[in-house]
């Protein structure tokens, strides 16, 4: 059993609460309100060590979800991977940034990352934008139009004209013209 010091059997209930409180807010990822909690549990003068010590423990937790480590970032394709990870994110300017970082890097990647850009700005439901760069990824590789036209990211542009003339494959227009 825990050695267990304390000054106060309502302290001790109330050290628990907000260890509860802390753990709650931890768990929904809210990291900063768990953080203030548990750094309150931690310099309260009681004397409950196992608790404490499991209130530091999540507290450096929450610290590293709050401040994670930078990912170092060596050459083209791991700024498209971080790209990928951020647009999952919805970090859409910081995706950006990624994108056009990795295509001055590596140019022989122009059709995948334009193809990416295309998707990032249809996220955006900046169609314009989204459009422009299909077209360039396209003519690059052709197998963009087939990505593009069964991702859902592009769900925005399902009614845009030149977004299905775009993604129209061969066997859709022989049944065009059947009809």
């Amino acid at each position: 059993m825990p050695e267990v010091i304390l000054k106060g059997e309502k302290r001790y209930k109330k050290l628990l609460k907000d260890y509860e409180k802390a753990l709650n807010y931890f768990f929904k990822e809210n990291f900063a309100e768990a953080k203030k909690i548990l750094e309150k549990i931690i310099s309260s003068e009681e004397e409950e060590k196992e608790l404490i010590k499991k209130a530091k423990v999540y507290l450096r937790l929450c610290e590293q979800r709050l401040n994670p480590p930078k990912p170092e970032l060596k050459n083209a394709e791991d700024q498209i991977n971080y790209a990928v990870y951020l647009l999952n994110k919805k970090e859409f300017e910081e995706a950006e940034k990624a994108l056009l970082k990795a295509l001055k890097l590596d140019t022989n990647q122009k059709g995948r990352i334009s193809y990416l850009l295309s998707v990032l700005y249809a996220l955006k439901n900046e169609e314009e934008k989204s459009i422009q760069f299909l077209k360039e990824a396209i003519k690059i590789d052709p197998i963009y139009k087939i990505y593009a036209s069964t991702n859902t990211d592009y769900i925005n542009l399902y009614k845009n004209k030149e977004f299905k003339k775009l993604v129209k494959r061969n066997k859709d227009k022989e049944n065009d013209k059947k009809e």
